[in-house]
Parts: C-alpha cells; structure tokens; sequence
C-alpha cells in the first residue's frame, strides 16, 4: 500500500485502448461489450475524445416507461452510441497521482477514465481493476 501512495496515473494505466466511434451502433457495442468485457469505451471523432459510453448507457436505452411503446429490439440495436453516449466525460492525465485517481472514482461513482496527454489526445485508460491491481503490490 505504501507504494501506491507515490504511483501516478501512467505507472497502472492500460496504454493499449479500444475505443468506438459515435456512428458504433447499439447492436455493435453490444457485442465489443460480451467481448472485451469492458465498462466503458472513449468515443472518439476525428482523433479527439468526444465522450465515453458505458454499460450503463447502454442499459439505458432499455428502460421504457408504461406510456410508451416498447420499440422493436433491432431498432434499438440500430441506434448509434452518440445518442446515448455520455459528451462530458470526466478524464485524468498521466502525472496525476493514483490517490487522487481513486478519490474521483469515489466521487463520481465512475470506474473508469480516459487517460489524455497534455495535447489532449488519448493515450490509455485508467479503471478501477488497475488500481487494484496496484493496491496488492
């Protein structure tokens, strides 16, 4: 534990990243999510990160209220990631430190970040599985 105190976000961060697009349809996230088993893709146009989408998002196109009509599974599944997505996605920087990576996920209640340089281009993701893994070392 002592060694996390020091760790900063580029020492645990996974720097290989799978990311989406805001066109990925609902149908194709589906499956990268049964996939890779991730929480959470950056969405990315044009080499910038315009948002993240998680499970939860996705879930959330789900939940229909008794008013409404229940639409056809594969027409949800047409819908596209920038319709549900998440635009303000909270993001760290790799000098920032572990302790405080962890604080953020308390306080937002999200279980990952994208990692952005200082030129903004993403260059990793830091999850709460990463800092598990750095806690037991």
């Amino acid at each position: 534990m002592h060694r996390f105190v020091f760790m900063k976000v580029r020492d645990a961060m996974t720097h290989e990243v799978k990311t989406v697009s805001p066109d990925t349809s609902a149908g194709e996230l589906r499956e990268l999510f049964e996939r890779y088993d991730y929480n959470c893709f950056p969405v990315m146009e044009d080499d910038k990160l315009v948002g993240v989408v998680t499970k939860f998002d996705f879930l959330k196109t789900l939940v229909f209220h008794p008013t409404t009509m229940v639409p056809a599974y594969e027409d949800l599944m047409k819908k596209k990631v920038s319709e549900f997505m998440t635009r303000t996605p909270f993001y760290v920087f790799p000098d920032q430190p572990l302790t405080r990576v962890l604080q953020l996920m308390i306080e937002t209640r999200k279980n990952s970040f994208p990692v952005l340089d200082e030129r903004g281009h993403l260059v990793g993701i830091i999850t709460y599985s990463d800092l598990l893994r750095q806690v037991g070392k």
